[in-house]
């Protein structure tokens, strides 16, 4: 109980500008931001594996946002709703 006796390791987000949109999605700019966001967050948190190297291969450099698209190629956790449910969540 009580503090950690660490600070908690902060996760990155990507900016608002690249997440929020009003009234329209522009595409303007988002290749740039997030190849300056893989940057910055590779800096602070390198990956400590590359996902899935027998199926895409091994890509320099390796972002968040190859990560991403690897991960998405897959199906994970597909039972999730099942487990929820069965434990006795709603999902209406």
């Amino acid at each position: 109980m009580g503090y950690p006796a660490e600070a908690p390791k902060l996760s990155m987000r990507l900016p608002l500008s690249v997440t929020v949109h009003h009234n329209t999605f522009l595409e303007d700019g988002l290749d740039d931001a997030i190849e300056a966001y893989d940057r910055r967050r590779e800096a602070a948190h390198p990956n400590a594996a590359q996902r899935y190297v027998t199926e895409f291969g091994l890509a320099e450099p390796y972002g968040w946002s190859e990560d991403k698209a690897r991960q998405y190629t897959h199906p994970e956790r597909a039972d999730f709703g099942a487990y929820v449910r069965r434990i006795g969540f709603r999902l209406d």
